[in-house]
Protein backbone atom coordinates (compact mmCIF):
# COMPACT_ATOMS: atom_id res chain seq x y z
CA UNK A 1 0.00 0.00 0.00
CA UNK A 2 2.91 1.82 0.60
CA UNK A 3 3.94 1.57 -2.80
CA UNK A 4 0.72 2.74 -4.47
CA UNK A 5 0.23 5.89 -1.90
CA UNK A 6 2.31 8.63 -4.54
CA UNK A 7 -0.79 7.60 -7.45
CA UNK A 8 -3.42 8.61 -5.56
CA UNK A 9 -2.43 12.45 -4.39
CA UNK A 10 -1.61 15.46 -5.64
CA UNK A 11 1.72 16.39 -7.27
CA UNK A 12 2.68 18.59 -4.21
CA UNK A 13 1.66 15.84 -1.78
CA UNK A 14 4.36 13.68 -4.44
CA UNK A 15 7.00 16.11 -3.90
CA UNK A 16 6.49 15.92 -0.19
CA UNK A 17 6.56 12.20 0.20
CA UNK A 18 9.73 12.07 -1.97
CA UNK A 19 11.63 14.23 0.55
CA UNK A 20 10.77 11.97 3.07
CA UNK A 21 13.49 9.28 4.37
CA UNK A 22 13.59 5.96 2.89
CA UNK A 23 12.33 4.51 6.39
CA UNK A 24 9.29 6.62 6.44
CA UNK A 25 8.51 5.88 2.97
CA UNK A 26 8.28 2.22 3.83
CA UNK A 27 6.58 2.23 7.30
CA UNK A 28 3.02 2.71 7.25
CA UNK A 29 2.59 4.51 10.66
CA UNK A 30 5.36 6.71 10.49
CA UNK A 31 4.15 7.82 6.85
CA UNK A 32 0.41 8.51 8.62
CA UNK A 33 2.14 10.92 11.20
CA UNK A 34 4.20 12.73 8.60
CA UNK A 35 1.37 12.88 6.83
CA UNK A 36 -0.47 14.34 9.69
CA UNK A 37 2.64 16.55 10.92
CA UNK A 38 2.43 17.76 7.84
CA UNK A 39 -0.92 18.53 5.75
CA UNK A 40 -3.43 18.50 9.22
CA UNK A 41 -5.30 21.59 9.36
CA UNK A 42 -3.96 24.04 12.44
CA UNK A 43 -6.25 26.69 13.99
CA UNK A 44 -3.93 30.30 12.75
CA UNK A 45 -3.21 32.43 15.07
CA UNK A 46 -3.52 35.85 12.23
CA UNK A 47 -2.56 38.32 15.35
CA UNK A 48 1.33 36.68 14.76
CA UNK A 49 0.88 38.33 11.31
CA UNK A 50 0.36 41.78 12.12
CA UNK A 51 3.51 42.25 14.56
CA UNK A 52 5.35 45.32 13.15
CA UNK A 53 8.00 47.27 14.67
CA UNK A 54 7.02 50.44 16.55
CA UNK A 55 8.70 53.90 15.61
CA UNK A 56 10.70 53.98 18.49
CA UNK A 57 11.15 50.41 19.29
CA UNK A 58 14.85 48.57 19.05
CA UNK A 59 15.81 45.59 16.73
CA UNK A 60 15.99 43.73 19.88
CA UNK A 61 13.29 44.60 21.22
CA UNK A 62 11.23 43.60 18.00
CA UNK A 63 12.78 40.31 18.02
CA UNK A 64 12.46 39.12 21.85
CA UNK A 65 8.55 40.42 21.60
CA UNK A 66 7.84 38.39 18.65
CA UNK A 67 9.75 35.54 19.58
CA UNK A 68 7.57 35.70 22.91
CA UNK A 69 4.16 35.68 20.91
CA UNK A 70 5.20 32.95 18.78
CA UNK A 71 7.02 31.03 21.44
CA UNK A 72 4.02 27.79 21.53
CA UNK A 73 2.80 28.05 17.84
CA UNK A 74 5.93 26.44 17.02
CA UNK A 75 6.26 28.29 14.14
CA UNK A 76 9.14 27.23 11.06
CA UNK A 77 12.39 29.58 11.23
CA UNK A 78 11.89 30.52 7.69
CA UNK A 79 8.39 31.29 8.37
CA UNK A 80 9.56 33.25 11.22
CA UNK A 81 12.04 35.30 9.83
CA UNK A 82 9.89 36.21 6.81
CA UNK A 83 7.36 37.66 9.33
CA UNK A 84 10.12 40.00 11.14
CA UNK A 85 11.21 41.38 7.86
CA UNK A 86 8.05 41.85 6.88
CA UNK A 87 7.25 44.06 10.32
CA UNK A 88 10.56 45.80 10.19
CA UNK A 89 10.23 49.80 9.79
CA UNK A 90 10.35 50.86 6.67
CA UNK A 91 13.76 52.51 6.52
CA UNK A 92 14.90 49.36 8.04
CA UNK A 93 13.35 46.67 6.11
CA UNK A 94 14.35 48.66 2.65
CA UNK A 95 18.42 47.68 4.24
CA UNK A 96 17.47 44.21 5.50
CA UNK A 97 15.23 42.90 2.23
CA UNK A 98 17.94 42.86 -0.28
CA UNK A 99 20.43 40.58 2.07
CA UNK A 100 17.43 37.94 1.87
CA UNK A 101 18.19 36.30 5.67
CA UNK A 102 18.06 32.79 6.07
CA UNK A 103 18.29 32.26 9.68
CA UNK A 104 17.28 34.38 12.78
CA UNK A 105 20.69 34.96 13.19
CA UNK A 106 21.20 36.82 9.97
CA UNK A 107 18.40 38.85 10.05
CA UNK A 108 19.69 39.98 13.90
CA UNK A 109 23.09 40.71 12.24
CA UNK A 110 21.36 42.22 9.17
CA UNK A 111 18.86 44.73 11.15
CA UNK A 112 21.27 45.75 13.66
CA UNK A 113 23.86 47.06 11.40
CA UNK A 114 20.39 48.30 9.43
CA UNK A 115 19.45 50.63 12.36
CA UNK A 116 22.79 51.66 13.18
CA UNK A 117 22.70 53.65 9.50
CA UNK A 118 19.89 54.60 10.14
CA UNK A 119 20.80 56.10 13.36
CA UNK A 120 23.51 57.77 11.92
CA UNK A 121 21.83 59.07 8.82
CA UNK A 122 19.30 60.38 11.45
CA UNK A 123 21.67 61.93 13.63
CA UNK A 124 23.08 64.36 10.68
CA UNK A 125 19.92 65.27 9.27
CA UNK A 126 18.69 66.21 12.50
CA UNK A 127 21.84 68.33 12.93
CA UNK A 128 21.47 70.20 9.49
CA UNK A 129 18.08 71.00 10.18
CA UNK A 130 18.95 72.52 13.63
CA UNK A 131 21.48 74.93 12.07
CA UNK A 132 19.01 75.87 9.09
CA UNK A 133 16.18 76.23 11.77
CA UNK A 134 18.43 78.23 13.46
CA UNK A 135 19.55 80.36 10.59
CA UNK A 136 15.54 80.69 9.20
CA UNK A 137 15.11 82.11 13.12
CA UNK A 138 18.13 84.37 12.61
CA UNK A 139 16.81 85.92 9.48
CA UNK A 140 13.36 86.21 10.47
CA UNK A 141 14.31 88.15 13.76
CA UNK A 142 16.26 90.34 11.65
CA UNK A 143 13.83 90.78 9.07
CA UNK A 144 10.94 91.89 11.62
CA UNK A 145 13.26 93.98 13.35
CA UNK A 146 14.08 95.85 10.28
CA UNK A 147 9.97 96.14 9.27
CA UNK A 148 9.28 96.90 12.60
CA UNK A 149 11.91 100.21 12.57
CA UNK A 150 10.72 101.35 8.93
CA UNK A 151 6.72 101.27 10.02
CA UNK A 152 7.56 103.31 13.27
CA UNK A 153 9.51 105.80 11.08
CA UNK A 154 6.71 105.80 8.31
CA UNK A 155 4.44 106.47 11.00
CA UNK A 156 6.28 109.47 12.43
CA UNK A 157 6.20 111.06 8.88
CA UNK A 158 2.37 110.88 8.76
CA UNK A 159 2.16 111.74 12.17
CA UNK A 160 3.97 114.98 11.67
CA UNK A 161 2.45 115.44 8.33
CA UNK A 162 -0.60 115.35 9.43
CA UNK A 163 -0.11 117.48 12.84
CA UNK A 164 1.56 120.10 9.66
CA UNK A 165 -1.52 119.58 7.73
CA UNK A 166 -3.95 120.82 11.16
CA UNK A 167 -2.01 123.38 12.04
CA UNK A 168 -2.41 124.77 8.58
CA UNK A 169 -6.10 124.38 8.73
CA UNK A 170 -7.11 126.13 11.50
CA UNK A 171 -4.47 129.17 10.87
CA UNK A 172 -5.37 130.37 7.53
CA UNK A 173 -4.45 133.96 8.10
CA UNK A 174 -1.07 132.53 8.15
CA UNK A 175 -0.77 131.67 4.84
CA UNK A 176 -1.90 135.20 3.31
CA UNK A 177 0.94 136.90 5.70
CA UNK A 178 3.36 134.21 4.12
CA UNK A 179 2.43 135.25 0.60
CA UNK A 180 2.51 138.93 1.07
CA UNK A 181 5.96 138.84 2.61
CA UNK A 182 8.60 140.42 0.91
CA UNK A 183 11.56 138.66 -0.99
CA UNK A 184 14.37 137.59 0.91
CA UNK A 185 17.86 138.88 1.23
CA UNK A 186 18.77 135.89 -0.36
CA UNK A 187 16.25 136.44 -3.56
CA UNK A 188 17.67 139.61 -3.90
CA UNK A 189 20.77 138.48 -4.61
CA UNK A 190 20.18 135.95 -6.85
CA UNK A 191 17.95 138.69 -9.23
CA UNK A 192 21.01 140.98 -8.55
CA UNK A 193 23.43 138.38 -9.88
CA UNK A 194 21.40 137.43 -12.99
CA UNK A 195 23.43 137.77 -16.28
CA UNK A 196 21.99 140.48 -18.56
CA UNK A 197 19.79 139.76 -21.24
CA UNK A 198 22.06 139.26 -24.75
CA UNK A 199 20.53 141.47 -27.13
CA UNK A 200 21.32 140.67 -31.47
CA UNK A 201 24.72 141.82 -32.50
CA UNK A 202 22.89 142.70 -36.11
CA UNK A 203 20.02 144.61 -35.38
CA UNK A 204 20.35 145.69 -31.81
CA UNK A 205 16.77 144.26 -30.93
CA UNK A 206 16.37 142.28 -27.95
CA UNK A 207 14.53 138.88 -27.56
CA UNK A 208 14.47 138.72 -31.54
CA UNK A 209 17.40 137.89 -33.83
CA UNK A 210 17.03 139.31 -38.09
CA UNK A 211 16.78 137.13 -40.91
CA UNK A 212 19.77 138.68 -42.27
CA UNK A 213 21.77 137.70 -38.61
CA UNK A 214 20.03 134.10 -38.64
CA UNK A 215 22.28 131.43 -40.94
CA UNK A 216 21.16 127.89 -41.35
CA UNK A 217 24.08 125.63 -42.44
CA UNK A 218 22.48 121.91 -43.56
CA UNK A 219 24.80 119.48 -45.11
CA UNK A 220 22.94 117.03 -47.88
CA UNK A 221 24.32 113.50 -48.75
CA UNK A 222 22.65 111.53 -51.31
CA UNK A 223 23.56 108.15 -50.83
CA UNK A 224 22.42 105.12 -53.57
CA UNK A 225 22.68 101.39 -53.62
CA UNK A 226 24.73 99.50 -55.55
CA UNK A 227 23.41 96.21 -56.55
CA UNK A 228 23.75 93.02 -58.25
CA UNK A 229 21.53 92.76 -61.07
CA UNK A 230 21.18 89.08 -61.01
CA UNK A 231 22.05 86.70 -59.25
CA UNK A 232 25.97 85.35 -60.03
CA UNK A 233 28.69 82.43 -58.04
CA UNK A 234 32.10 83.57 -57.92
CA UNK A 235 34.61 81.32 -58.32
CA UNK A 236 37.92 80.70 -55.88
CA UNK A 237 40.52 82.67 -55.82
CA UNK A 238 39.39 85.15 -58.83
CA UNK A 239 38.91 88.52 -59.60
CA UNK A 240 35.47 89.61 -61.39
CA UNK A 241 33.80 92.75 -62.70
CA UNK A 242 30.23 92.47 -61.68
CA UNK A 243 27.59 94.64 -63.65
CA UNK A 244 25.53 96.32 -61.07
CA UNK A 245 22.24 98.83 -60.97
CA UNK A 246 23.22 101.72 -59.14
CA UNK A 247 19.81 103.53 -57.34
CA UNK A 248 18.48 106.87 -55.71
CA UNK A 249 21.59 108.53 -57.51
CA UNK A 250 21.15 111.25 -60.18
CA UNK A 251 24.57 111.95 -62.24
CA UNK A 252 26.86 109.94 -64.21
CA UNK A 253 30.24 109.79 -62.17
CA UNK A 254 29.88 108.27 -58.61
CA UNK A 255 32.18 106.67 -55.61
CA UNK A 256 31.21 103.37 -54.70
CA UNK A 257 32.31 102.47 -50.80
CA UNK A 258 32.05 98.58 -50.23
CA UNK A 259 29.43 97.66 -47.20
CA UNK A 260 30.02 95.33 -44.33
CA UNK A 261 27.94 92.96 -46.40
CA UNK A 262 31.04 92.20 -48.42
CA UNK A 263 33.19 90.93 -45.03
CA UNK A 264 30.37 88.72 -43.78
CA UNK A 265 30.42 86.40 -47.15
CA UNK A 266 34.54 86.82 -47.01
CA UNK A 267 34.85 88.87 -50.14
CA UNK A 268 36.95 92.64 -50.87
CA UNK A 269 35.45 95.33 -53.15
CA UNK A 270 37.27 98.34 -54.67
CA UNK A 271 36.72 101.94 -54.05
CA UNK A 272 36.78 103.36 -57.45
CA UNK A 273 34.54 106.05 -59.06
CA UNK A 274 32.58 105.03 -62.04
CA UNK A 275 30.46 106.27 -64.64
CA UNK A 276 26.59 105.52 -64.70
CA UNK A 277 24.39 105.35 -67.50
CA UNK A 278 21.04 104.19 -67.25
CA UNK A 279 21.25 103.78 -63.44
CA UNK A 280 23.72 100.93 -64.40
CA UNK A 281 27.22 100.76 -64.01
CA UNK A 282 30.20 97.81 -62.41
CA UNK A 283 31.78 96.87 -59.85
CA UNK A 284 35.22 95.34 -59.38
CA UNK A 285 35.54 92.50 -56.48
CA UNK A 286 37.90 89.80 -55.07
CA UNK A 287 36.85 86.49 -53.87
CA UNK A 288 40.30 85.51 -51.92
CA UNK A 289 38.63 82.04 -50.49
CA UNK A 290 38.58 78.56 -51.23
CA UNK A 291 35.43 78.30 -52.25
CA UNK A 292 33.00 79.65 -54.39
CA UNK A 293 30.63 82.33 -53.26
CA UNK A 294 27.02 82.54 -54.19
CA UNK A 295 25.35 86.07 -54.63
CA UNK A 296 21.48 86.40 -54.76
CA UNK A 297 19.90 88.82 -57.15
CA UNK A 298 19.76 92.31 -55.55
CA UNK A 299 22.35 92.21 -53.42
CA UNK A 300 24.14 95.10 -51.79
CA UNK A 301 27.53 95.12 -52.62
CA UNK A 302 28.66 99.43 -51.86
CA UNK A 303 26.98 102.41 -51.29
CA UNK A 304 26.54 105.20 -54.35
CA UNK A 305 27.35 108.83 -53.23
CA UNK A 306 27.47 111.49 -56.03
CA UNK A 307 30.73 113.19 -56.60
CA UNK A 308 31.93 116.90 -57.99
CA UNK A 309 33.75 116.80 -61.17
CA UNK A 310 35.42 119.64 -60.46
CA UNK A 311 37.27 117.80 -57.64
CA UNK A 312 38.65 114.86 -59.92
CA UNK A 313 41.64 114.36 -61.16
CA UNK A 314 42.64 111.97 -63.77
CA UNK A 315 46.17 110.12 -63.20
CA UNK A 316 47.81 110.18 -66.92
CA UNK A 317 50.48 107.58 -66.56
CA UNK A 318 52.66 109.01 -69.57
CA UNK A 319 53.19 111.88 -67.59
CA UNK A 320 54.78 110.26 -64.73
CA UNK A 321 58.48 109.68 -64.45
CA UNK A 322 60.30 106.74 -62.92
CA UNK A 323 63.10 107.79 -60.27
CA UNK A 324 66.46 106.35 -62.09
CA UNK A 325 65.36 107.58 -65.50
CA UNK A 326 67.16 109.99 -66.63
CA UNK A 327 65.63 113.29 -68.75
CA UNK A 328 66.97 113.68 -72.17
CA UNK A 329 65.59 116.79 -72.36
CA UNK A 330 67.76 119.94 -71.22
CA UNK A 331 66.32 121.83 -68.27
CA UNK A 332 64.28 125.44 -68.88
CA UNK A 333 66.26 127.73 -67.03
CA UNK A 334 64.34 130.66 -68.60
CA UNK A 335 62.56 132.54 -65.56
CA UNK A 336 61.05 135.36 -67.56
CA UNK A 337 57.67 133.85 -67.58
CA UNK A 338 56.75 133.40 -64.00
CA UNK A 339 53.13 133.33 -65.54
CA UNK A 340 51.95 135.19 -62.48
CA UNK A 341 48.38 136.71 -63.42
CA UNK A 342 47.49 140.53 -62.00
CA UNK A 343 44.44 140.62 -64.19
CA UNK A 344 42.41 140.27 -61.02
CA UNK A 345 44.46 142.21 -58.58
CA UNK A 346 42.89 144.93 -57.50
CA UNK A 347 45.72 147.19 -58.48
CA UNK A 348 46.45 150.33 -60.74
CA UNK A 349 48.74 150.18 -63.47
CA UNK A 350 51.07 151.87 -62.03
CA UNK A 351 51.12 149.56 -58.86
CA UNK A 352 51.02 146.85 -61.13
CA UNK A 353 53.97 147.78 -63.08
CA UNK A 354 56.08 148.32 -59.86
CA UNK A 355 55.11 144.61 -58.92
CA UNK A 356 55.96 143.11 -61.97
CA UNK A 357 59.16 144.60 -61.86
CA UNK A 358 59.90 144.05 -58.25
CA UNK A 359 59.07 139.93 -58.98
CA UNK A 360 61.50 139.91 -62.60
CA UNK A 361 64.39 141.02 -60.14
CA UNK A 362 63.48 138.89 -57.46
CA UNK A 363 62.91 135.35 -59.92
CA UNK A 364 65.62 133.09 -59.11
CA UNK A 365 63.33 133.13 -55.50
CA UNK A 366 60.88 131.32 -56.76
CA UNK A 367 60.21 127.91 -58.32
CA UNK A 368 58.72 127.42 -62.06
CA UNK A 369 57.87 123.77 -61.63
CA UNK A 370 57.99 121.01 -58.74
CA UNK A 371 62.31 119.69 -59.78
CA UNK A 372 62.76 123.05 -58.50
Amino acid sequence: MVNVFPLYVTSTVQDWFFSLEEGARRNLQSLKEAFLERFQRRNLDYSLQNIKQQQSEAVDDYINRILAQTADSKVPEAILVGMMVGGLRPDLAAIVMPQAPKTHQQFLAAATIAEKTVQMTTTKLIENLTVQIANIASMEDRLSAMLTDKLNSSVAEMSALQVNNNSQTNRPYQRQQYQQRPHSTYRQQQNYQRPPVSSCQGCGNLWKISDKCAKICSLEINLGLDRCIKSCALPANSEIVLPVHVSRIQGEQVLLEPTPNLEKKQLMGARCIVTVIQGKSVFRIINPTNKTVQLPRRYVLANAVNVDEQFMQSLDNAKMKSINTIEAKPKNTNRDNLEIDLSKAELTLKQKSKLQAFLHENKNVFATNLKE
